[in-house]
């Protein structure tokens, strides 16, 4: 079994990759790579450990950086693959059986919407459901990281290119108003065409391995003080 870890950033979080990086270095092992995926003319702050792959900017970045995504198998020949954002940081040590049991099944986190306020939290409820063709009842974009296997994602674009008629890369594209969620899209589709293949969880039935930060509010002295102290 090969896990990859997979990261989709760009100059703007270059601060945020740094660290990210030092803590993957820091606490992730068993992971056979890191692959780090940026537009061309962008130069990620990487070493020695990382591949780095580039794409065109075609279209809108928000929407693009979740068809790369989607698209991660493209990028490595792991048989599962370990999402994570450039500003977010392991705070202890993982390997790829901390995400999947038995070496075969990778653990995704839910959460029912009845169970959620009325507020940004319900935002991608019908967004969901509009590429699943069918009401979705459950939060899938619980907390990174996110795991899930090349199978998953190749069987994703396909049941896309069959239902809706074009590409997955097309699809989601030519979304209004940023109407995509990469990770409620993989999850709610996993869990209605391929349930027995993820090891579904709840976020309170599994621990917390990362610190999330939020890289459009900006980086600061505290921030990294913060990081600093937990890669020490």
């Amino acid at each position: 079994m090969t896990c990859d870890i997979f990261i989709r950033s760009y100059d703007g979080d270059n601060e945020w990759l740094k660290y990210c990086l030092r803590s993957i270095q820091r606490f992730a092992t068993g992971f056979r790579k890191v692959v780090v995926v940026v537009p061309h003319g962008h130069n990620p702050p990487v070493g020695t450990a990382e591949t780095v792959f580039h794409v065109a900017e075609i279209g809108d970045q928000y929407l693009q950086q979740q068809v790369d995504k989607i698209h991660a198998d493209h990028f490595t020949d792991a048989e599962f693959i370990l999402y994570q954002d450039s500003d977010t940081i392991f705070t202890q040590p993982v390997t790829p059986a901390t995400f999947i049991v038995n070496n075969r099944r990778p653990v995704w986190l839910y959460t029912p919407y009845a169970e959620l306020g009325n507020d940004e939290s319900q935002l991608w409820k019908e967004v969901t459901g509009k590429v699943l063709r069918r009401p979705v009842d459950k939060e899938f974009m619980r907390r990174h990281p996110f795991c899930i296997s090349r199978a998953i994602l190749r069987e994703f674009r396909a049941w896309v290119h069959r239902v809706h008629g074009v590409t997955a890369e097309r699809y989601v594209m030519t979304q209004p108003n940023h109407d995509f969620s990469e990770f409620n899209a993989l999850g709610a589709w996993a869990w209605f065409f391929m349930q027995p293949e993820v090891e579904w969880k709840r976020p309170e039935d599994f621990p917390t391995f990362v610190h999330q930060h939020w890289s459009v509010g900006g980086f600061n002295p505290d921030i990294r003080k913060n990081i600093e102290m937990a890669l020490a």
